[in-house]
């Protein structure tokens, strides 16, 4: 990184922080609201220095600082973690899918690898479930799981599976039952030497919860 970097990096850290903490203040328009400026800024930002021919590693961190605050935007306006206190309404929604786009955008920009697109892709078909796209968030879930394969990461590919389980269950399929209580007991035991395995399990559990409340969520067609 050059010794002189453009005031736009300390501000979106800056703006970043700033909506971690309304989020951990249960503010979530204030979270949206920073973490959008914090990605406008970092965009506008670069593209004044690619036109004015700046250094590549510049750009890279610009375009790095937007994708965190596009994947914490996306993922902390997302209903299925049934956080106490947070209330996500339909703007915060709209704008956890446009975060999550954007974050999709980056990540093939920056040329991040397979695990950070199956990633990427997970958050997309989130919020498509959120929003009863049911198609694209299957589709979203089976490229998780195909990038997650790319990846070698064995959790990216069992936590898409478990989300395309979900789908199943949600639907009233009890194969698709099966499947995410299986998934969930892989994760639990895998807790035991793999504390991030406690937090998949979680997020399965919480995810189902939620969404089952959704009208008609045991009668959408497959």
């Amino acid at each position: 990184m050059p010794l002189s970097q453009p005031p736009a990096i300390a501000q979106a850290k800056e703006l970043s922080q700033r909506a971690q903490a309304a989020y951990a203040a249960k503010d979530v328009s204030e979270m949206v609201r920073l973490h959008e400026a914090a990605i406008a800024l970092c965009l506008r930002e670069v593209s004044a220095q690619e036109a004015a021919h700046a250094d590549s590693e510049t750009v890279d961190e610009l375009l790095h600082l937007a994708k965190v605050s596009a994947f914490n935007l996306g993922a902390n306006t997302w209903p299925g973690w049934n956080e106490p206190g947070i209330e996500i309404k339909p703007p915060h929604l709209q704008a956890g899918k446009r975060a999550a786009q954007t974050n999709l955008e980056l990540a093939k920009r920056l040329k991040r690898g397979p695990e950070k697109l199956s990633i990427a892709h997970w958050l997309i078909g989130a919020h498509a479930m959120a929003e009863g796209a049911w198609d694209e968030a299957r589709r979203s879930f089976e490229l998780s799981k195909q990038f997650g394969e790319q990846s070698g990461v064995n959790d990216q590919v069992e936590l898409a599976r478990g989300y395309l389980f979900l789908m199943d269950a949600l639907q009233g399929d009890p194969a698709g039952r099966a499947g995410l209580d299986s998934t969930i007991k892989h994760f639990e035991v895998q807790s035991e030497t793999d504390p991030s395995a406690t937090i998949y399990a979680s997020q399965l559990r919480s995810s189902f919860a939620v969404f089952k409340q959704q009208p008609g969520a045991e009668r959408k067609p497959l």
